[in-house]
Order: structure tokens, then C-alpha cells, then sequence
């Protein structure tokens, strides 16, 4: 079973063992927006890319390298905080740790091969202008036309922006003084996660007693295909589904909360959920 973590705000000791180094961000002042990209194994010339395509004014980028053998590469020369991690920590861990390391009150979460559209920094402060908002899932568009893709179809719910649990973690924010309190992304999943924005998703809404705060916009928009074949994506179907099974049997309320907000999504993602949701007996 895996567990709720404790209601703790994680800290930079927490981590302290698996951190190589930390290239800290030379920005001064106080900024818009922290922007937390979490990385393994990318090339390095994507993740710059990412990082001069979400840099601005006023905006922080954190680069969490989770890559065996974390190097400097150009992100100590670009104008991003770097953090090298001693082996793959997971990518619930890269997320905590960016928030702990982030100075703004507003996190966003790009996934590292992912392509952002233009103005998609701005387009995630802007949800959170309304102080109601806690957490917001954007939009995701394909990179491709291959077979993995129709079937992603909790990547695009629409043109109309509605409550939705943040259940695509590479194109998200949060405040992060709410992130924290509520113990940030489950560290007890495997490493490449599944659900965890989800189960999180969870815990603020039961903070906050409100299920529009968190919320699906369609204008933040990213470029990502879901999976390369059909092996990878079986991979990452059986191992969403034991972890929103393990995580419903920790917390009896998660299939209820998820079926909360089914009438207001996409119908075709009705059908991924039907596929998809484990039923504990």
C-alpha cells in the first residue's frame, strides 16, 4: 500500500543526501513565477531550449537533474538555478526539492521534453491571479499522430476552463505555500510517478474544502506526446493503474473525488477513466 506522505513541509535537509551540488539561480530580487523542470537523461540542448523558451523577466527557472551522471553542461552558464542529484532520486522528490529551492509564490512544472507554447509562463500567473485557485493543469497537445497519442485523452479537455484534479503534472502550477502544507508530491510512488498529481489534487482540495480550486485551463499549452509505442505506453498504463489502485486503498475517499469532477471533463476521458481506474474490492 502506498501511503499518504505526512503532512510535514519538506525541507532542503530533507534532501540533503541526495543533492551532489546546487548551482543556485543568480537572480536577485523577489520572482513572478518559479519555473521547476525536472530531468533525466534529456539531451542537453533540449533542456536549454526549455529554459531560454520559459525565461523572462521576472521569472526563475530550476533545472532538478536526476541524470546518472548529473554535469554542469551550459545550465551553471544560462542564467538557471542547477541542481545535480546523486542518481535518480524520482521525479516526486525533483518536484519537492524545486519547490523548497523556489522563491516565488507561484511554481510551474514543465516537463523536460516537453515544448511550451509561446506565453505559457504568463498564461499559468494569470490563472492565479484569482486568489480561490491553488493548483492548474494546462493543455497538451501531441507532438505526433502515432498510435499512443489517441489515447491521451486527458491531454486536451476542451476550450472551456473547468475544475479538473491536476492529473498532467508536466503542465501545472501551484501556490506554493499550499504545495508545501500539504507535503508536496507523494515521495512513496516509484520513480517515475503516476497519479501523483492526482493524489496531491487530493489533499489540497481537502485542505481547502473547495473542488474549483483546483483547476483545467486550456491556455496554458504545452507540445508532448504521450508515449514513443505501444510497449512504453502499456508500461505507463500498468503502472498508473497499481498506483491509483495502492494509493485508493490508503485513502478510501480518492475514486469518489476523482468521479467528482467527470461530468464537467472531456467525455472521451470518461472512457480513458473506465479503462484506466482501479476498483478496490
Amino acid at each position: 500500500m502506498i501511503e499518504a506522505p505526512p503532512v510535514a513541509i519538506p525541507t532542503l535537509e530533507r534532501y540533503s543526501d541526495k543533492i551532489e551540488r546546487i548551482h543556485p539561480s543568480p537572480m536577485t530580487g523577489t520572482p513572478r513565477a518559479s519555473v521547476v523542470i525536472v530531468a533525466y537523461g534529456t539531451p542537453p540542448e533540449v533542456l536549454q531550449r526549455n529554459v531560454e523558451l520559459v525565461s523572462g523577466e521576472g521569472i526563475e527557472v530550476i533545472v532538478i537533474d536526476n541524470s546518472p551522471s548529473g554535469s554542469s553542461n551550459p545550465f551553471e552558464r544560462s542564467g538557471a538555478g542547477y541542481v545535480a542529484m546523486r542518481g535518480n532520486a524520482g521525479v516526486c522528490v525533483g518536484r519537492n526539492l524545486g519547490a523548497v529551492l523556489a522563491r516565488a509564490a507561484i511554481v510551474i512544472y514543465l516537463d523536460d521534453d516537453a515544448l511550451p507554447a509561446e506565453g505559457f509562463v504568463e498564461a499559468h500567473l494569470r490563472e492565479h491571479s484569482d486568489p480561490r485557485v491553488l493548483a492548474v493543469r494546462g493543455r497538451c497537445l501531441p507532438r505526433t499522430r502515432n498510435f499512443p497519442n489517441r489515447l491521451a485523452f486527458h491531454y486536451d479537455l476542451g476550450p472551456e476552463r473547468i475544475p479538473s484534479p491536476i492529473d498532467l503534472e508536466g503542465n501545472s502550477s501551484f501556490k506554493r505555500a499550499e504545495l508545501l502544507a500539504c507535503g508536496g508530491f507523494n515521495e512513496a510512488l516509484p520513480l517515475a510517478g503516476g497519479w501523483e498529481g492526482v493524489d496531491l489534487s487530493y489533499r489540497l482540495v481537502m485542505r481547502s474544502g473547495d473542488p474549483a480550486s483546483v483547476l483545467y485551463s486550456p491556455v496554458p499549452t504545452i507540445r508532448h506526446d504521450y508515449k514513443a509505442n505501444a510497449f512504453e505506453l502499456l508500461t505507463k498504463l500498468i503502472r498508473h493503474r497499481r498506483n491509483l489502485g495502492e494509493m485508493s486503498q490508503g485513502q478510501v475517499d480518492l475514486n469518489a473525488f476523482l468521479l467528482r469532477y467527470e461530468r464537467e471533463r472531456n467525455p472521451l476521458h470518461r472512457m480513458r477513466r473506465a479503462l484506466l481506474v482501479y476498483r478496490s474490492p
